[in-house]
């Protein structure tokens, strides 16, 4: 029997987090950190197959008075463009420490 499935929610969520992080670094031994890595390491986290944001309406609130704390930038196109900027940067940084 295995005993994750007698652990509370809270320490079954921060199982799933710690092993999609170990799976997401062991990535890096083969291949740089890119925009699929993250995917990979969310659908991990989540359970199912995540891919890059194509819907609009995201939006983070504060749950006590449902306000909106924060609304990240909408439309796939942007969301790949910003996610190529942050591979560059990765990339950039990671020559350079060289």
């Amino acid at each position: 029997m295995n005993d994750e499935e007698h652990a509370d929610a809270a320490t079954r969520v921060a199982l799933s987090y710690s092993r999609a992080l170990v799976e997401g670094y062991r990535a890096l031994a083969s291949h740089p950190l890119t925009t699929r890595t993250a995917e990979i390491v969310c659908s991990r986290i989540k359970g199912v197959e995540m891919t890059v944001r194509r819907l609009p309406g995201t939006a983070l609130r504060n749950q006590v008075i449902n306000e909106v704390v924060y609304t990240p930038p909408e439309g796939e196109s942007l969301l790949r463009e910003k996610l190529a900027n942050w591979e560059r940067f990765m990339r950039e940084a990671t020559q350079r420490r060289r």
